[in-house]
């Protein structure tokens, strides 16, 4: 069986292997959440942008190219990708690697990596994720600099 026919088979699972995923529970009050993705800031790598448009979305619809590093979109004052009525990514299995991590954040003024304290569910994020998961967030950072800001 070639890769790429393992990847067919088990999408998800290999996803997972490749990019940490931090999962917490974003429902409150058996609602979604979805507090981070309005007026969202996030970075997208390369890889990010390439799985997003192989599951049918032009770049022109998702990738703001405002600044020196690619980022979502927001319209309407949200993500393009979340469903304002439920509060849910509709890309959810394919969404960006940041997303994946949230909400740990690197945060520039203290120069660590931190839970986002605009997150109502910070708090429960354990200690030992945040431990294991900063080393993905800081690989993420490095691969957006050595991608967007060290070729120019």
């Amino acid at each position: 069986m070639k890769t790429g026919e393992i990847f067919n088979l088990f999408p998800q699972l290999l996803l997972n292997c490749m990019y940490p995923t931090l999962y917490i529970n974003c429902r409150i009050n058996e609602e979604l959440c979805g507090k981070c993705c309005y007026d969202t800031k996030m970075p997208l790598t390369k890889r990010d942008v390439e799985r997003i448009k192989k599951i049918g979305y032009p770049e022109e619809y998702f990738v703001d190219r405002r600044g020196r590093i690619p980022r979502l979109k927001n319209m309407k004052g949200h993500c393009v990708f979340l469903d304002p009525r439920t509060n849910a990514c509709i890309i959810y299995p394919d969404r960006p690697e940041g997303c994946r991590l949230y909400p740990l954040i690197y945060d520039e003024e203290k120069d660590s990596i931190v839970v986002d304290p605009l997150c109502p569910k910070a708090h429960v994020v354990p200690h030992k994720l945040i431990i294991e998961l900063s080393s993905a967030l800081l690989s993420l950072i490095d691969r957006l600099r050595n991608e967007y800001l060290r070729s120019r």
